[in-house]
């Protein structure tokens, strides 16, 4: 199978010595979002895109979100798109709206992906994409068959029940937005404190985890003990 990466690093040439190391590993691809800090006009940020995809067969994932502190510009996203190694992006941008249009506007063979799994069965139903980098597969623990089930059950014209499976994953899904990506991704712009929900849910369905480091602060036992509860009632443990 494809194996991909994700790199966030601001300096191009570590991040080239990243995609040279993982491609050196038998790596198809990685996932790239735009540089953090200091490059944030269109042509600073073709510049460092253009000197990765020109030292290394890669090939590129885009990803566009607010946490980079700049999202792509649509003009940007254009000339990107006509770079051969780049093949797509992941919309992290968090309106459909504009994830729409992006699919009009972008060459047909450019991957435009949505991550939010609640758009993900209209997405199979009007010919999209793939949904790219998305966790609460993984989160949703006893109900992930749910996921697996409305995929195949769409992809075989059975849209009725589809339908049903994938609205029997919206109680957990609608705790997951209203928890973490709504508190925590959209308000905060950061990932770092979904960390703190993100662990112990993963040790609450059997994963290993392992504690929140410095400066992340934990989950506080109290709340820790609600949460398990919660999934408990929802049947994800």
């Amino acid at each position: 199978m494809d194996l991909w990466t994700i790199i966030l690093e601001s300096s191009p040439r570590r991040a080239l010595e990243q995609m040279q190391f993982v491609e050196s590993l038998g790596y198809t691809g990685a996932e790239i979002m735009n540089p953090a800090v200091q490059l944030k006009s269109d042509d600073e940020i073709f510049d460092y895109f253009k000197f990765l995809t020109d030292c290394t067969h890669l090939a590129v994932f885009l990803y566009r979100t607010y946490l980079a502190g700049n999202l792509f510009s649509h003009d940007v996203l254009r000339r990107l798109a006509q770079i051969d190694t780049v093949v797509g992006m992941k919309q992290g941008g968090l309106v459909y709206a504009e994830t729409l249009k992006l699919r009009r506007d972008l060459p047909p063979d450019f991957i435009v992906s949505d991550p939010q799994e609640e758009l993900f069965l209209q997405d199979l139903k009007y010919g999209s994409q793939v949904l790219w980098a998305e966790v609460t597969y993984i989160l949703y623990g006893k109900k992930r068959h749910l996921m697996t089930s409305y995929i195949r059950k769409a992809k075989a014209g059975d849209w009725a029940g589809a339908e049903a499976d994938w609205q029997a994953l919206r109680p957990v899904a609608n705790f997951w937005d209203d928890l973490v990506t709504w508190e925590g991704v959209y308000k905060t712009k950061t990932y770092a404190a979904s960390f703190a929900i993100v662990k112990p849910w993963y040790e609450a369905i059997g994963l290993k985890a392992g504690p929140s480091l410095p400066t992340v602060h934990p989950t506080s036992p109290q709340r820790v003990e609600w949460l398990r509860e919660r999934l408990s009632e929802l049947g994800v443990c």
